[in-house]
């Protein structure tokens, strides 16, 4: 191969002593560190080496190199947002031991911050080297924009870490983005370098610099893809564009930022980039990496993207969820996070459509249908769940709380009132639950199927089974049997001091399993029913909660449907409970001003006001009262359902209402 260069033409030629680059001047060695990087450290530019070939000059001396690579750390998203690199170091031919390391970074600013040790913004773990008793670790600034990491042997050199060929993990390093908006630039001072680095030469007993010093950096390339923010930040997963609540929560994100690389001829996105969302799937992967159906558009600088609710290879138990967003550049094997975290208040079930007529994977919304020829499921119990007290109390105070909100048609009934088994849904204790997970209480099976057309799937039936026993890890590996779950089933919420294993709220978890059941996934938000239970009393609906429900009956009622359509429900008029807990009062009816109560005797909760599509209008606070008033002249001309809940959220009375 032959160069230009202002020496003249650079030829590298093999000889006795390796290989070297020769001009009509001189003989270079190694001319990516002797000529090469010089030249670009006085102009300002970090060169990178092209080889892993030792050279050597004018065939007298070996040249003992030390090459340091920064290797990128990918793992799950970093509050406050890092930049992780793990430093290893080997040598360029033959076997050395170490004296002294040292790295000098200056860095910019505006996106790291200044003074990074003093602040505490830079972080080190220990590798394999650094981690030695014989070594000692310091992290200095030497300037606002440049800091110095040094290892020196304290020990007898007897003991010194021989590094050889192959690369040696000499330590972890995190540097905390102060601002994204910044360049993110990071170079090395590599006279500083040169002088700082040691070996020990036994044939004089002393410490020498290396030869030259070689920065293989993986990490900081000049073109990395950053995302500077993206729009809106709350948006539900797995509803196409938009849910169906009214207002609608958006399914669709636009992200701005740099370097996101542009798709080439036939490909939906580049093929060595990846987008990543927070995943809240028990898949136990870190990101959902969207289907190519969900990406809408992709350039340089703004990706248009449908939440996903099922990853790019299929895999349904991966799905996005409230975090921070991975750009990932897998060429150079560079990533960054977004500073903001999308808010996704809930997930619904999509099928994975793995081969279509496009040959794309893709997802596609599932809806529940009319199952029992009344709009909806029918629901019975299992003889082995009876034989817990009060549960079928507990389990309907769970049922209401949904299809008094989201109007979710289903429907208890006694087993030998169903006349075809088969298309009900059985709740019941199960002994089967997978062993060695403490978390798994319950688990809804559903097996949804897809329409011909591919349109969109749907759920024929679901079956719902409860834990009979606490399966530990522990208990497994010890071959100890398990422990029976104390299910809790009293209308009364447990109280705080008997929440230990293995005592479990039955109506929490039934609350967790039929939003399943209303084809609901988990949620990452720890005060949403759909945040996985592990334990605590949780009996009432957040409004991520709600707004899901909502949606997948909305769903589930109009076309296209490849099923019968369920129908709304009317907890006003289909309650099972007929006989109402409280007696009540409401006068006058119609109204056009406010409602007001008399209670047959002091409560405690709420009165809450729903409109026909079960959507919370008002509410109203209750203490100890007989007597109540709900203002309602702000409200439209129509009907409107009242329901009147204890400080337990049981229902304890509900009416409708008409506003004049």
């Amino acid at each position: 191969d032959v160069f230009s260069s202002t020496q003249g033409f650079l030829k590298y030629v093999d000889g006795l002593e390796g290989r070297a680059a020769v001009t009509q001047f001189e003989r270079y060695g190694n001319i990516e560190n002797e000529l090469v990087r010089a030249i670009g450290f006085r102009s300002g530019e970090t060169p990178k080496i092209l080889t892993n070939t030792p050279l050597y000059r004018n065939g007298d001396k070996e040249e003992r190199c030390l090459i340091y690579t920064l290797e990128p750390v990918i793992e799950t998203a970093l509050n406050p947002i890092k930049i992780g690199a793990d430093i290893k170091v080997r040598s360029s031919e033959g076997n050395f031991d170490l004296y002294q390391s040292l790295v000098v970074a200056e860095y910019d600013t505006v996106f790291f911050g200044s003074n990074i040790a003093a602040n505490g913004t830079i972080e080190i773990i220990d590798g394999d080297i650094s981690g030695l008793s014989n070594y000692n670790l310091t992290v200095t600034d030497l300037a606002p924009n440049k800091v110095e990491i040094k290892l020196i042997s304290i020990g007898s050199v007897s003991q010194l870490f021989t590094v050889t060929e192959q690369k040696s993990f000499l330590a972890r390093v995190y540097l905390q983005v102060e601002n994204p908006f910044g360049e993110g630039t990071v170079s090395f001072d590599y006279d500083a370098m040169e002088q700082g680095n040691m070996h020990f030469d036994a044939s004089t007993s002393s410490a020498k610099p290396f030869d030259c010093i070689g920065i293989e950096n993986e990490v900081f390339p000049e073109a990395c893809p950053i995302i500077l923010s993206f729009n809106p930040p709350t948006t539900a997963a797995g509803v196409g564009e938009q849910s169906l609540n009214d207002p609608p929560v958006p399914g669709i994100i636009t992200i701005v930022g740099e370097n996101f690389g542009t798709p080439g001829a036939g490909e939906y996105k580049p093929s060595h980039m990846r987008l990543g969302f927070t995943n809240a799937g028990p898949s136990g992967a870190d990101w959902c990496f969207p289907p190519e159906r969900d990406i809408i558009s992709w350039s340089e600088d703004t990706i248009v993207v449908r939440v996903p609710s099922i990853n790019e290879d299929g895999d349904i138990k991966t799905y996005a969820g409230t975090g921070q967003l991975l750009i990932w550049d897998t060429l150079e094997n560079y990533f960054s996070y977004s500073v903001q975290s999308l808010y996704v208040p809930f997930c619904m079930t999509n099928l994975s459509n793995l081969y279509t007529v496009s040959q794309t994977r893709e997802s596609i919304l599932t809806k529940m249908v009319d199952a029992n020829g009344e709009g909806g499921y029918d629901i019975y119990f299992g003889d082995d769940i009876l034989t817990l007290d009060s549960v079928e109390q507990s389990f309907e105070r769970a049922l209401n709380t949904w299809r008094c909100t989201t109007k979710v048609n289903m429907v208890i009934k006694p087993k030998n009132e169903i006349a075809d088994l088969s298309k009900a849904c059985l709740i019941d204790l199960d002994t089967t639950l997978p062993t060695g997970v403490t978390t798994t209480l319950a688990v809804t099976r559903r097996e949804p199927k897809k329409c011909d057309d591919n349109s969109h799937s749907y759920q024929p039936k679901f079956d719902m089974f409860f834990s009979k026993y606490a399966w530990r890890l522990a208990d497994s590996l010890s071959g100890a049997p398990p422990v029976e779950i104390n299910w809790w089933t009293s209308e009364v919420p447990m109280n705080p001091s008997m929440d230990t294993f293995p005592n479990r709220d039955f109506q929490t978890v039934a609350l967790h399993e039929l939003g399943h059941a209303s084809m609901l996934l988990h949620t990452k938000n720890a005060d949403n029913v759909m945040f996985t239970p592990h334990a605590g009393t949780k009996r009432a609906l957040t409004l991520d909660d709600l707004e899901g429900g909502i949606h997948s009956v909305e769903l589930s009622v109009i076309d296209p449907h490849c099923d019968s359509k369920m129908t709304k429900y009317d907890c006003t008029t289909n309650s099972v409970s007929e006989v109402p807990k409280l007696e009540m009062r409401i006068f006058p009816n119609p109204t056009n001003a406010a409602i007001n109560f008399e209670f047959e005797k002091a409560i405690s909760g709420r009165i809450v006001l729903f409109d026909a599509l079960g959507k919370e209008l008002l509410s109203k606070r209750l203490e100890k009262e007989i007597y109540a008033e709900l203002k309602v002249h702000i409200l439209p001309q129509g009907g409107y359902f009242i329901a009147v809940i204890d400080e337990f959220n049981q229902v304890l009375n509900h009416s409708k209402i008409i506003k004049q």
